[in-house]
């Protein structure tokens, strides 16, 4: 198999640790590729050493290795700063300075499918922290990746992360060691996984006597297990932080790293779950998120005896419809050509009363943060604000659903909790740890948005369009919604802008990173509000975008 390799590192300078890190990682992995047998004419290392690392640079080593059509795998490696806005980003030399020099890592992945390279992946030890000043909000980046399809056909793509959504990737050493140098966590048990460290992860080849493979299920979860035992380890008693690494894998049978091994053993894979009847210890994990017992159960009636403790329901009694906020207060709803003012007797709560649709409503909050929601007819949409970011929005059952309906509800939200919990730090994703989950989803006659969203963009993430396809009918079969952001993912027909219509708006802000790779065009005054986006999980806006949206919904 002909494979290449780019790898790329950025310190910016200045930063001991970070460049120690940086300098360590980019070792690393070039005598990884070395062992590998992947040649220096297919082998590009590209960094701030020797001056400025542009997105340029990197595209045409890309360019360079997909141009002759005979690379089957090619391996993007990065160490250096990165941030999470929208979606994540690989800052270059001359970034936040200027907005596209940046690596756009969602847009990247996405036209990575169709560059005509069997099996890419992607290695990411950056950071994932929010933008955290108006500079590095305003950071859109660029995709490294031609949007020049091949021949149509979609291609596997893996991607590694350091570390969750929102978390740092972190550079330590050895606290009794005073002049050991940094060295990033993630890179370091990266490497030695690669090199089959543990003995466990490494696969007898089928074709070859004692050859062994490293595969991509099992690399991500012994990193997922190594790295923050590396972590304690390195820290001791002043460990303060974590670190989880966490991946978002579509191949089936791809394997990373090649070895000769006399005398392997067999890895033994994780087993499916079971999702007979009768299972009573089923366990999905989602991430570092464990779902026990609720996916076998999601259509099933059952006798309520008091609200679950695990699950999100809360029935709002005496409102049909309307919008709800915890954890921030409620100024304003715009919704159906009307504008509501917070209710003062019901606190953070306004009462849309009867409609017959799904409608976009205009949410506004006291910190001066709005977004734009969907509300169903007989539910109530509710908005959970967390130190300041918007990180869920769910449906409660509203004062027209009956005893059975609402306790299908409550049973569903004990699994939507969860779900929810896993979106918002990007651990949700497909594995064969919770494929019982998945075919649950696509049986259970109930869905909520949130859950569709998060599981759209992990089926995305792991090839499965048609589960994408499933979700949408289920949506509009339960509530005429077909959401923005599950058409654009299966590349459905995208209708002019019509701002009271729920299905016009991109709900989740990772929507926004995806629209120049998909080549989606968007009416100009929805584009300008790009650059009013803050950062959330879900589509939210600064003070001047909630001005604009309000502009387009009068």
């Amino acid at each position: 198999m002909v494979r290449a390799a780019v790898l790329v590192g950025v310190s910016k300078s200045g930063d001991l640790p970070k460049l120690q890190a940086v300098d360590a990682g980019i070792d690393r992995m070039r005598e990884w590729c070395s062992d590998q047998g992947i040649s220096e004419s297919n082998l590009s290392i590209i960094t701030d050493h020797g001056g400025k690392v542009t997105v340029n640079m990197i595209r045409d080593a890309v360019d360079g290795f997909i141009a002759p059509g005979n690379v089957e795998q090619l391996i993007i490696y990065f160490s250096g700063h990165g941030i999470y806005n929208r979606g994540d980003l690989w800052l270059l030399s001359d970034a936040p300075r200027y907005a596209g020099e940046a690596v756009n890592v969602e847009g990247s992945i996405q036209l990575a499918r169709y560059c005509g390279i069997d099996h890419i992946v992607f290695i990411s030890d950056a950071c994932r922290v929010a933008a955290n000043s108006i500079q590095a909000t305003g950071v859109t980046g660029t995709e490294i990746f031609p949007n020049d399809p091949v021949d149509g056909k979609e291609r596997a793509v893996d991607a590694f992360f350091a570390c969750a959504r929102g978390k740092p990737s972190l550079e330590v050493r050895q606290p009794e060691v005073a002049a050991g140098e940094y060295s990033a966590i993630y890179t370091e048990v990266l490497s030695e996984c690669l090199r089959g460290v543990p003995h466990r992860l490494v696969e007898a080849s089928a074709s070859e006597r004692d050859v062994g493979l490293v595969r991509m299920w099992p690399l991500s979860d012994e990193l997922q297990q190594a790295v923050p035992l590396r972590l304690s380890a390195k820290l001791g008693k002043q460990a303060s932080v974590n670190q989880t690494p966490t991946a978002r894998i579509s191949s089936r049978s791809a394997w990373l790293s090649r070895l000769a091994r006399p005398g392997i053993q067999t890895y033994e894979p994780v087993e499916t779950l079971s999702d007979g009847e009768g299972c009573s210890d089923v366990e999905m994990i989602i991430g570092s998120v464990v779902l026990r017992n609720h996916a076998t159960s999601l259509g099933k009636q059952i006798r309520r005896t008091g609200w679950r403790s695990d699950s999100d329901v809360r029935w709002v009694s005496h409102v049909e419809a309307g919008v709800a906020v915890s954890g921030a207060e409620l100024v304003s709803v715009q919704a159906a050509g009307r504008c509501y003012e917070a209710d003062t007797n019901r606190t953070n709560l306004v009462d849309l009363g009867s409609i017959a649709k799904p409608v976009a409503a205009l949410v506004e909050l006291r910190h001066g943060r709005g977004t734009i929601v969907p509300v169903l007819p007989g539910m109530v949409t509710e908005l959970v604000v967390e130190s300041g970011e918007l990180a869920k929005v769910i449906h409660q059952p509203g004062n027209t659903l009956n005893e059975l309906q609402i306790i299908k509800w409550e049973k569903f939200g004990a699994v939507r909790k969860l779900v929810n919990e896993a979106g918002q730090t990007g651990m949700f994703s497909v594995s064969p740890r919770n494929e019982a989950f998945f075919k649950a989803l696509r049986e259970t006659d109930l869905i909520d948005p949130s859950v569709a969203l998060h599981a759209a963009y992990a089926l995305q993430a792991a090839g499965m369009k048609g589960d994408i396809v499933r979700l949408n009918e289920q949506l509009v079969e339960q509530f005429e919604l077909s959401p923005f952001d599950l058409r654009m993912l299966i590349g459905g027909a995208l209708a002019p802008l019509d701002p009271q219509d729920a299905d016009s708006w991109p709900f989740l802000s990772q929507a926004w990173t995806l629209l120049r790779a998909l080549r989606i065009g968007l009416p100009k005054r929805l584009l300008e509000l790009e650059s009013h986006l803050a950062s959330s999980v879900w589509t939210s806006f600064d003070a001047d975008g909630i001005q604009i949206v309000r502009g387009l919904m009068q």
